[in-house]
Order: C-alpha cells, then sequence, then structure tokens
C-alpha cells in the first residue's frame, strides 16, 4: 500500500537504511527512492516492520506518475502507486515479486506531479517478523505508470531484519 505524504522526512521514518540514486534511461528523468523503516506501527503490533520508499525528484523537470486515489469513505482515501516489493533469490540469481499491485478497472486513476527536489511516498511495505529473522535482501521498484513496459526505478537492496546473518544484497 502506497500513500503520499507532506511530512518531513524526519517524521516520515525514524531509520534510514539506503539512499539510492536510480536514473531512468527512457525518459532521461533522474530520481532516487530513499528506503526507510519504521518501529512496528502500533496498529499491528509488534510482529511487523514497515519499510517505504520515498521518491526524490533529483532532476530539473516535473516527473509525472499514475496512481489510483482511493474516493475515501468506507474504503479510504490513500493513493496508490504502481510499487512492487521483490525479494531477493539466491538460488535463481534473480529478483522475484513478492506483491504486485494491480490497477483492476479503477475510474480513479488521476496523475501525481513530482516537481524538480519535491518528493513523495511511493511504496510501503509491512513485513512479517519471522521473515526479518533470517535477513532477507529487498527493494522496492517503482513503475510511472500501470502499464507493464512504463519507465521504472528501482531502490537499492537493503536487508529487511538481522543484519547478523552476514547476507549481502547484490
Amino acid at each position: 500500500m502506497s500513500w503520499t505524504t507532506n511530512l518531513p522526512l524526519s517524521l516520515v521514518a525514524s531509520t534510514v537504511l539506503t539512499l539510492v540514486a536510480a536514473t531512468s534511461t527512457t525518459s532521461g528523468q533522474q530520481a532516487r527512492i530513499l528506503v526507510t523503516a519504521n518501529a512496528e506501527p502500533a496498529s499491528v503490533g509488534q510482529s511487523w516492520k514497515l519499510f517505504a520508499g520515498v521518491l526524490v525528484n533529483s532532476s530539473s523537470s516535473e516527473i509525472l506518475l499514475k496512481a489510483i486515489q482511493m474516493p475515501g469513505g468506507y474504503v479510504g482515501s490513500g493513493t496508490f502507486f504502481a510499487c512492487t516489493v521483490e525479494q531477493w533469490n539466491p538460488h535463481k540469481q534473480a529478483w522475484q515479486v513478492l506483491r504486485q499491485p494491480e490497477r483492476g478497472d479503477s475510474p480513479n486513476l488521476k496523475t501525481v506531479r513530482v516537481g524538480p527536489g519535491d518528493q513523495v511516498e511511493v511504496c510501503r511495505e509491512l513485513v512479517p517478523r519471522e521473515r526479518l529473522k533470517q535477513g532477507e535482501c529487498m527493494r522496492f521498484k517503482l513503475r510511472q505508470s500501470w502499464a507493464a513496459d512504463a519507465t521504472f526505478w528501482v531502490s537499492d537492496a537493503f536487508i529487511a531484519g538481522d543484519k547478523s546473518t552476514g547476507k549481502v544484497c547484490p
């Protein structure tokens, strides 16, 4: 699940795991995804950890992202981006999708403008503590739109959980 935020980055997350510069090769738009980890959200208890990805536009031009805006009320009012959570599979030597967002037939598609120097939270993932004990290598992949062939940005891999396992992410 992803939401936009107008909060200062220091309030968005308590621990910065990695800072990533990923350049889109097809559009020339430079941006990076800042990956952060929060302590357990009070609403889900002690068995989860929240990771978030914030897109920072480091170019001199505006970046346009397609997102789904929920209508509010009972279903909520969040903004959802085409952000995938991936986990490294050392046996296959490849990234595998853990969660793939689907646009479905939502009529609430909107364009989010990220101006030069601006930032917006585009990815959010709750990871169960039992997975964290193994120190899993994970990353976020953000597509500019919901199209499969859209321009995308990828965060650096980060170890979600116990770093004492000695795992090194690719």
